[in-house]
C-alpha cells in the first residue's frame, strides 16, 4: 500500500513537471521569436545606415567599457560645448552690438 501511494504521488509530480516544461517551452519559443524579430530590426537599421550603426556601436562600447566618467569624456564634452556655444555666443554678441550701434 505504501508503494502504491508513492507511485501515485510520483506520477502526479511527473505530470506537473511535464505541464511546467510545456509551459516553459512555449514561453521560450515566444521569446525566441521576439529575439529574432529584434535581430531583423537591427539588421535593417544597419543596412539602412551603416555609419550610424558603427558610431552607435562605438559609443555603446565606450560607455560599457567604463569610459563615461573619464578625463577624456570631460575633455570631449568641453570641446563639443565650445564648438556649439562659441558660435552661438558670437552671433548673439554681434546682434547686440549691431542693435546698439543703430
Amino acid at each position: 500500500m505504501g508503494i502504491d501511494r508513492r507511485l501515485a504521488s510520483s506520477a502526479g509530480h511527473v505530470r506537473r513537471m511535464a505541464a511546467h516544461s510545456k509551459a516553459i517551452q512555449g514561453e521560450s519559443q515566444a521569446l525566441l521569436a521576439e529575439a529574432r524579430a529584434a535581430v531583423d530590426d537591427v539588421r535593417g537599421a544597419v543596412v539602412e545606415n551603416p555609419w550610424g550603426a558603427a558610431l552607435a556601436a562605438m559609443g555603446l562600447g565606450y560607455v560599457l567599457g567604463g569610459g563615461l566618467f573619464t578625463r577624456t569624456t570631460a575633455r570631449l564634452l568641453c570641446l563639443g560645448a565650445r564648438a556649439v556655444l562659441l558660435p552661438a555666443m558670437e552671433d548673439r554678441l554681434s546682434r547686440a552690438l549691431s542693435e546698439t550701434m543703430e
